[in-house]
Order: structure tokens, then sequence, then C-alpha cells
């Protein structure tokens, strides 16, 4: 009778293990969401997440991409690799690239993404603070005025905004953000974070 209980634990742990760091992708917002996504195999996918709805990642995943619908609002999406790690989509319109899925180079390893300066434009109605932290954890600080461009170092890995006065009622919210990966992000809400991608260097 042991015996055959610690069989059957055996059994249940080889058939549960490998779903313990299985992906997934959590929409940990108070509002459903829609997400693209593209496939190793070249297979695009979009599906909607309502709020704090886990759905498990069954294949190799090349990117997900929030889709903006409505009105701009909070984005808080949270994406488990199969590895464990955990990866965040925050902003409007934000894009998640998974490191873990190689490029076909013929080398078998992913070619790294050569960074550059970017730049970012504020096509709001309002003065906007940009943020950009380099790898360090430094920070710069910038006030945007509307139709004003500035530059992205190309050390920065991650960019933040938000209006620099939040007491009008008529904010109109656009900035056009490339990074230093040549990814575009354009922000819609009222304050949002942008990362490069996990493979550039």
């Amino acid at each position: 009778m042991r015996l055959s209980r610690v069989i059957c634990f055996n059994l249940l742990f080889i058939f549960v293990t490998p779903y313990l760091f299985a992906a997934s992708i959590t929409n940990e917002g108070d509002r459903p969401v829609k997400v693209n996504g593209k496939s190793a195999s070249g297979i695009m996918m979009s599906l909607t997440l309502l709020p704090e709805k886990t759905l498990p990642i069954r294949q190799k995943v090349l990117w997900i991409e929030h889709v903006p619908e409505g009105p701009p609002q909070e984005i808080r999406i949270k994406i488990i690799t199969d590895d464990g790690n955990p990866g965040y989509i925050s902003s409007w319109g934000g894009r998640y690239v998974f490191s873990s899925v190689p490029a076909n180079t013929g080398t078998g390893q992913k070619p790294a993404v050569k960074l550059r300066p970017g730049y970012a434009t504020n096509y709001s109605n309002v003065q906007m603070y940009i943020t950009a932290t380099n790898r360090m954890g430094g920070k710069k600080t910038n006030v945007v005025m509307p139709n004003q461009s500035i530059n992205i170092p190309e050390n920065t890995v991650e960019v933040t905004t938000e209006p620099f006065n939040t007491s009008f009622g008529d904010q109109l919210i656009q900035v056009e953000i490339i990074m230093p990966d040549a990814k575009r992000h354009t922000i819609r809400s009222t304050r949002a974070t942008v990362r490069i991608s996990p493979e550039a260097v």
C-alpha cells in the first residue's frame, strides 16, 4: 500500500513539475485589456484578459504587446517566463520582448541589439516630465513643452513620463519615444514607463 502511494506521488510530481515554472500572463489591472503576440513559429495571437485573470502561455513567444482600446487607462500586465522570471507591460501600447527565444541566425545565438541615441517628442497639449534612467541608476528629468523633442542618451534603459501639472482636466497625452534599441513607444496614459528590450546591450 505504501509503495503504491510512493509510486503515485512520483508520477504526480513528474507530470506537475514541468508546469511549476510555465510561462503565463496576468492582468493585474481593474479593467479588461487586449493583447497581441507572435509565436516563435510566426503565428499571430490575440486575446482579451479580464481583471486579475491569469492565462498560461503554452508555446514559445517572441513578444506580447498591449492593444490600446478606448480611453487611456493604467496598464498592469505581468508576464512570467518559462524560467520563472517576471516581466511587465506598464505603458499604454507597450510591448514585452521575450529574451529566451533565439533568432535564427545560423549560429544558434541571438544577435545583440546595438544601442544608439533615441528621442522623445511631446505631442500633448500640456508640458510633460520625461525622466531617463541609465544603466547605473542615474536619472535625468526634463520638462518638455508641447511639440518639443529631446534626445534620449544611448545608455538609457528606462524612460518615465508624467504631466508637469496634473490640475488640468482637459489633458490630451501623447508622447512618442524612440528608445536606444530603436523600439517606438506611444504614450497616451497620464503616467507611463517604457524600457529597452532584454536583448539590448
